[in-house]
């Protein structure tokens, strides 16, 4: 049983319908089914819970799309690169300063107490 992607606004307005009466289709919309349905047997938890839920509409959209990724339903979007149909040539992980040395002109690593080639002071 698989559901679709979800939006924030289809969300929103089947929250707004809960106000109405008919409340936890937002719910059911995002997969949540078991308090989808305690929601709507319960009018959203007397209503306590359907307020307390306008808030975390966003979230439960997200959770719900991220828990479909890799099934036919999710688009499928290619990383976009500077360049026409140029691919990344490195990653970076994280970056390292390095400074020449006063002395001998050696790059050295921001931080060192000194050269390695040189010994000279950094």
């Amino acid at each position: 049983m698989g559901f679709r992607m979800c939006t924030t606004a289809t969300a929103r307005i089947l929250w707004f319908v809960g106000l109405l009466g008919i409340c936890g289709l937002h719910r059911l919309s995002t997969g949540r089914v078991g308090p989808g349905l305690l929601w709507l047997f319960t009018f959203g938890l007397l209503g306590l819970g359907q307020l307390a839920d306008v808030g975390q509409l966003g979230a439960m959209v997200r959770a719900a799309n991220a828990g479909m990724e890799g099934s036919p339903a999710w688009p499928v979007r290619a990383p976009v690169y500077a360049g026409v149909g140029a691919g990344p040539t490195h990653i970076i992980e994280r970056e390292i300063v390095m400074i020449r040395c006063g002395h001998c002109r050696t790059l050295i690593r921001d931080g060192a107490r000194a050269c390695p080639t040189c010994g000279a002071p950094a």
